[in-house]
């Protein structure tokens, strides 16, 4: 999988593993998110519970951080600007583990860009971390309840996962909000799952 040599194992709360990038990995390691995570230069998982964060900066400096986040100055690009790189990397080159770092540092940058969260999760459904991409999907649905995109994502991934009641608690959601694509995807599928 491309790119997948920058991105770091983690294991979530709830046992589901998936591959993060070095800011999430900040980000859930500060959120008490994961459990463990894999430090490939010893060959062995570490407990996040045994992990120090620097104060000042609410950031773990372990050597699974390849480019420490604030190694990038801020003002060098707005978060809107590393949301664009994102989406552009994600869009035209397919090069999802930089998309994924682009869109977590636009979200450092700008904690409430929708956009970025809801782009952020779909890179991770692309890679497999299934985890991280309904906790992003989920972010963007409790910062905008009106986003039928993000419900439809949600409610896919859920099916997916066979989580039917919960799929069509989105899935419905969505198409109550005029998501054209929700509609057609219920249409296409029974109360017990099986395609029509």
């Amino acid at each position: 999988m491309e790119g997948s040599a920058d991105l770091i194992r983690v294991r979530y709360q709830n046992g589901q593993e998936g591959l993060v990038d070095d800011v999430t990995l900040n980000e859930l390691l500060l959120y008490k998110k994961i459990s463990h995570f894999y430090r490939s230069s010893e060959n062995q998982w570490v407990q996040a519970a045994n992990v120090t964060l620097r104060l000042e900066e609410k950031a773990y400096w372990g050597p699974e951080r390849r480019r420490p986040i604030y190694g990038v100055k801020s003002e060098s690009k707005t978060a809107q600007e590393w949301f664009e790189t994102g989406y552009s990397l994600l869009i035209a080159s397919g090069r999802y583990a930089e998309a994924i770092r682009a869109f977590a540092i636009a979200i450092r940058l700008d904690a409430s860009h929708v956009r970025a969260f809801r782009n952020r999760g779909m890179a991770y459904k692309i890679l497999g971390n299934l985890q991280q991409a309904l906790d992003d999907f989920s972010r963007v649905i409790e910062m905008q309840p009106g986003d039928p995109k993000a419900y439809y994502l949600r409610g896919v991934l859920y099916w997916n996962q066979s989580r039917k009641a919960e799929a069509l608690a989105d899935l419905k959601t969505a198409e109550e909000l005029g998501y054209q694509s929700a509609r057609d995807f219920l249409k296409g599928h029974d109360l017990d799952g099986d395609v029509v």
